[in-house]
């Protein structure tokens, strides 16, 4: 069965499928690290040819597990950087896009033909970008309607689309029966950003997705069909989606990440931030020692936050469509810190798991032990490399 991930959202630089791919390149920019992963086909096989994560803190003259951002010429030395340690050949390439810096939510619509429907969606699109709309590169996909769960409209009741200048709109009626759309939108800035630094590395970017997508791509498994929770904790906040067969159903962003920890632990303890990020990677939420529940004090309320603002999206979620959620996964690089796993399970009361998209790949058993704990951090690299491959 094809990956339904796959086909989301082609925002391409290059249309897929023009050339033959055999090995390619994801690219995570984020907030704290840049992440890349180099993957090739082998017969029916996706093999690990090679990874790597730099942080991009000293870059900044901050502390390693700091954010930081940059303009793209300091962005073509970084990544240089990390292709030349990594040892990345590949340079056929597919860029993740920020979710600070795109939107993905689900509207309901008017029940309408695809063509009428296309018309409609960016007039409904306004009312959420908080941008000009042509500002944006706007994307859609109508929801199956088999997994929708309206109320029943009386046959005949009729309602207007939104109201618009349009002409070939106007005065057009349609029955009240509603469909979900997905929606995503990419700010046309970021995608010109990463264009450059693709110029400057001198690499060919297929495409550019929402990280969203490819986390899920490389997280959740096609033949899956039930709702499921996958939460993404990353530096400056963590992501949340809730996705049933195959679909982004809700996409949800709570502003605290694991920057926030190795915050708390630095004020409680009374160590610089460097300090911080390396106790936190040692010891997290373990009951090991005075120096230890002097942590947990700090850093669990911020952990509690993020999963009780879940549990809300969750509760939200089965009280609108009426069907369990009974699993989530962990991704990120907060996934990793000790302890949060059981204070999720706690919160959200469901099957909770760290996701290992490395498993999906197929790399020496030497390595598999290293690329267990190494792999929350890479989903979204992974999802992209996944995608390049498959798809071409």
């Amino acid at each position: 069965m094809a990956n339904p991930f796959a086909k989301f959202f082609k925002l391409s630089a290059t249309p897929l499928g023009k050339k033959s791919v055999e090995s390619a390149v994801g690219i995570d920019i984020g907030s704290s690290s840049i992440k890349v992963v180099q993957v090739s086909r082998e017969k029916e096989k996706l093999v690990l040819a090679t990874y790597g994560e730099l942080a991009v803190g000293p870059y900044a003259d901050l502390s390693i597990g700091a954010s930081a951002s940059f303009g793209a010429d300091k962005l073509i030395s970084i990544v240089s950087d990390l292709f030349k340690e990594a040892g990345v050949t590949a340079v056929t390439v597919a860029f993740s896009i920020p979710l600070k810096s795109s939107l993905i939510l689900v509207v309901e619509m008017p029940d309408l033909p695809l063509e009428a429907l296309a018309q409609a969606v960016p007039i409904e699109a306004r009312k959420y970008i908080p941008v000009p709309i042509a500002e944006v590169v706007l994307d859609w996909q109508p929801l199956p309607r088999e997994r929708q769960n309206f109320a029943n409209v009386p046959v005949g009741e009729k309602e207007k689309l939104p109201k618009t200048t349009d002409p070939t709109l106007k005065g057009v009626h349609v029955p009240a029966q509603k469909i979900e759309v997905l929606l995503a939108a990419i700010h046309k800035e970021t995608i010109a950003l990463y264009q450059k630094l693709a110029q400057g590395l001198k690499i060919e970017p297929r495409f550019f997705e929402i990280e969203t997508f490819s986390t899920l791509r490389s997280v959740v498994s096609p033949s899956d069909r039930a709702p499921v929770a996958v939460i993404d904790m990353g530096a400056s906040s963590t992501k949340m989606t809730i996705v049933e067969g195959g679909m982004v159903k809700i996409s949800h962003t709570i502003g605290k990440g694991s920057q926030d920890v190795t915050g708390a632990i630095s004020k409680s303890l009374s160590v610089d931030f460097a300090k911080a990020e390396e106790i936190k990677r040692e010891l997290g939420l373990s009951r090991r020692g005075v120096e230890a529940d002097t942590l947990s004090v700090a850093v669990t309320p911020i952990v509690e936050y993020i999963f009780t603002e879940a549990n809300r999206v969750i509760v939200n979620y089965q009280r609108r469509y009426k069907r369990p959620v009974d699993r989530a996964l962990l991704v990120g690089g907060g996934a990793l810190l000790r302890g949060a796993p059981d204070i999720a399970v706690r919160r959200l009361g469901l099957d909770v798991a760290i996701a290992h998209p490395f498993e999906r790949l197929n790399s020496p058993p030497s390595m598999s032990r290293v690329l267990e704990e190494a792999g929350p951090s890479f989903a979204v690299a992974i999802g992209l490399a996944e995608r390049l491959l498959l798809d071409a």
